[in-house]
């Protein structure tokens, strides 16, 4: 059992779903692999800590999907330390201050929602003058 295939093959699946061109069942086949993709991170988070370290690695992946994926689920569901919430809230930050219109917009929108609820995060940031902007 390869757990860290097994979650980037769901989130490649995820990928290959959303390029496909809208069907019936698209938002149900889709929602079945982000369920898989975030039990497997709380499964790893849960009962296999010798994982841990290698899916955080997950945030430097060459995908960008894999990367987000990542990023939120260290952030928000799995009990990582701070150093490690801080690189994946950084990834986030910078995904918000990008480019990439349609990522950009919904990471601006958990950015805004998590630091509402856990205003305490934001002694981990140290672009502030960029997340100010983002809370506006």
């Amino acid at each position: 059992m390869d757990l860290l295939k097994e979650y980037i093959e769901a989130i490649y699946e995820i990928e290959r779903i959303n390029s496909e061109p809208l069907k019936w069942n698209t938002v149900r086949r889709n929602n079945r692999y982000a369920d898989k993709a975030h039990k497997i991170a709380l499964k790893i988070d849960a009962k296999y800590p010798e994982l841990k370290e290698d899916y955080f690695q997950l945030l430097y992946h060459e995908n960008a999907k894999v990367r987000g994926w990542t990023a939120y689920r260290v952030a928000e569901t799995m009990h990582y330390d701070n150093e490690h919430r801080k690189c994946a809230l950084d990834y986030i930050i910078a995904v918000a201050v990008s480019d990439d219109r349609k990522h950009s917009i919904d990471a601006k929108f958990w950015l805004r929602y998590w630091l509402q609820k856990h205003p305490e995060d934001m002694e981990l940031i140290e672009d502030k003058a960029a997340v100010s902007e983002i809370l506006k």
